[in-house]
């Protein structure tokens, strides 16, 4: 039976069984245990999802900004990229502008996005263009204009674009 040689997996062979035991540990990159960390010494809250393999983080909730020390940068918007699967960003801060808003490539679910009193500009709003899964953005008090709003609602018709 079989070729010469030939030795039947193990491993195989219990699966086949249905005797194969295996455990699924959810762990986490040192980046991302940090950046968590980071986020909720801020007073923000992190969502994972539940019912999901690895439960990965799918929502990042910041307060608005406190005290100059505590507020929300480019550099700590760029350390958000390893959290693929967000559906939900909020990040009202005057500290993040057009620069750190270039992680937001790494959401391909993103449908909720607060940016609030931030220094973003048009150029971002054309970038949110592409994010065909958003469903609402939140750009009121940040430094965008009328026609870039209009620009980001036309393209993404379906999406409430809150401004002012």
């Amino acid at each position: 039976m079989g070729r010469p040689g030939w030795q039947p997996d193990p491993v195989l062979g219990q699966l086949a069984t249905g005797k194969l035991e295996f455990e699924i540990k959810s762990t986490q990159p040192d980046a991302q245990a940090e950046i968590i960390a980071e986020i909720e010494k801020r007073g923000g809250k992190v969502e994972r999802d539940e019912k999901a393999l690895g439960k990965p983080v799918i929502a990042v909730v910041l307060a608005y900004p406190g005290p100059p020390a505590e507020r929300v940068d480019d550099d700590f918007v760029k350390r958000l990229a390893p959290f693929t699967k967000l559906r939900k960003l909020h990040l009202p801060s005057g500290n993040v502008t057009d620069e750190g808003l270039n992680v937001l490539a790494n959401f391909k679910e993103l449908e909720h996005l607060d940016l609030a009193f931030t220094k973003i500009t048009d150029a971002s709003l054309k970038r949110l263009e592409s994010v065909k899964t958003l469903q609402s953005v939140r750009v009121s008090f940040a430094t965008v204009t009328q026609s870039g709003i209009a620009a980001l609602q036309e393209a993404l018709p379906n999406a409430k674009i809150i401004a002012n």
